[in-house]
C-alpha cells in the first residue's frame, strides 16, 4: 500500500486551485443529474461571510475540496469533493 502526504489547507475561493477543484465538483454533480435541474455554476456563494474554503493536498497536488458553512453557532460541511 503507498502512503501518500496528505494536507488539509484554508483556501480563498477566488483561488486558481480553488477554482478548478470546485469547478470538477460541479461538473461530476451535474452529470448525476437530467439536463433540465442543471444550475449555472458560480463560486459567489463560496465567498460569502461565514464560510470556509478547504483544499486537500496530496504530496502537493491538489486532491478535493469543500466548503464549511457556519451560521449561528452550526458549522454544516458542503461540497465535499475528491479527484
Amino acid at each position: 500500500m503507498v502512503q501518500e502526504n496528505v494536507e488539509i489547507r484554508h483556501s480563498d475561493a477566488q483561488s486558481p486551485q480553488s477554482v478548478t477543484l470546485f469547478s470538477a465538483a460541479y461538473e461530476a454533480m451535474q452529470s448525476l443529474y437530467p439536463s433540465t435541474q442543471k444550475a449555472a455554476f458560480s463560486m459567489e456563494p463560496l465567498r460569502a461571510v461565514g464560510v470556509k474554503v478547504l483544499l486537500a493536498f496530496s504530496d502537493e497536488s491538489p486532491a478535493g475540496c469543500c466548503a464549511v458553512f457556519e451560521h449561528k453557532g452550526n458549522s454544516e460541511l458542503k461540497r465535499l469533493f475528491v479527484v
